[in-house]
């Protein structure tokens, strides 16, 4: 059967983090159903192992990656121009929320036959804009560019499922765990505004212990301590931190034991969504989730319902310097969600 793209190469450039890859997957796998190879600017080797683990067997050797925070400085830069243009780039096009006038004048660069942008003062670079999206979610508004600009209309927009192999990451759950209840209480460190207080995930991990039931902490390099100062003082058969110590398949792997998983807006409650027996229990100040939370229709959203949030955009993506909106989340709200 013919497809619409068979053979081209599309460049699609996604800079940001592991939640924003997640939400473009429905994307990539609809151009990789058209025929197309993908080139993918992630920002790192642990986004795409992300995509390696869940893109499907029948599509790994159509992509390829490569990776932005590598490519530093003026030099890097110019490595990076040259890496694209050596690849005789078909089609490039942007994920959504990415810099508008830094990706046309990257793509431009490139080389690239047909260029697809998002508006913004360099459009002029591009052959199409697209432009007024009107879908909510980061995943249709990523569908929408793509059939916008492409044709491809997209009717199932589910994310993909990761399918567990539930042997690789046993030796490090709980003998006999129960009700298992991961928390992942971090957030990007230059957004800490979006964190629920580690104080309060303490407490509720104290709370659950008390009630029978088994946690486990999870988090990227760096969150080490965070999940220290959580499990201190708790009881280290029951309660365990294994922040900064997993791998993405391995914690994707560890969270698919788990019965509800509590998450601050960030990387792992996105690679949460991947899992759909996973109930996802998200906190929520600064940031929409309508817009960038878990694309499930099961998603438990916890949130003040301020006037003066959600307040995250561009340009204001550190908060207020005083995030109530987080602070006053009561633990029993979250608690509560749990128990039933």
């Amino acid at each position: 059967m013919s497809k619409k793209l068979d053979g081209k190469l599309i460049h699609v450039f996604n800079s940001h983090g592991i939640g924003d890859v997640v939400m473009s997957l429905p994307m990539l796998r609809a151009l990789l159903s058209e025929g197309a190879r993908i080139l993918l600017t992630v920002k790192g080797k642990t986004e795409a192992t992300l995509v390696r683990c869940t893109i499907g067997s029948r599509f790994q050797d159509r992509v390829k990656f490569i990776y932005f925070s590598e490519l530093r400085g003026v030099k890097g830069i110019w490595r990076y121009l040259s890496l694209l243009r050596s690849y005789d780039i078909d089609i490039s096009i942007s994920a959504t929320g990415i810099h508008k006038e830094k990706y046309s004048l990257m793509a431009f660069l490139s080389g690239a036959r047909k260029r697809i942008g998002l508006g913004g003062k360099l459009s002029l670079l591009n052959h199409k804009n697209v432009v007024n999206i009107t879908a909510t979610h980061k995943v249709q508004k990523n569908l929408e560019i793509i059939d916008c600009s492409l044709g491809l209309t997209v009717d199932n927009v589910d994310l993909p499922i990761y399918k567990s192999n539930k042997a690789t990451i046993r030796d490090i759950i709980f003998a006999n765990y129960g009700k298992l209840v991961a928390f992942a209480p971090s957030s990007g460190e230059l957004e800490s505004h979006k964190r629920w207080p580690a104080s309060k995930f303490k407490e509720l991990a104290k709370r659950l212990v008390s009630k029978g039931y088994s946690v486990i902490l999870l988090g990227g390099p760096g969150e080490e301590e965070l999940g220290d100062y959580i499990i201190k003082g708790l009881d280290d058969e029951k309660v365990r931190n294994y922040a900064g110590k997993l791998t993405i398949s391995e914690s994707l792997e560890c969270m698919s034991y788990c019965d509800v998983i509590v998450a601050n807006c960030n990387g792992l409650s996105h690679m949460a969504s991947l899992l759909p027996q996973l109930q996802i229990i998200g906190v929520y100040g600064p940031t929409d989730p309508r817009v960038t939370g878990p694309y499930r229709d099961d998603l438990i959203s916890v949130q003040l319902g301020l006037e003066c949030s959600p307040c995250y955009r561009r340009g204001y993506t550190q908060g207020c310097g005083n995030a109530i909106c987080m602070q006053h989340i009561d633990i029993s709200l979250v608690e509560n969600h749990i128990l039933n």
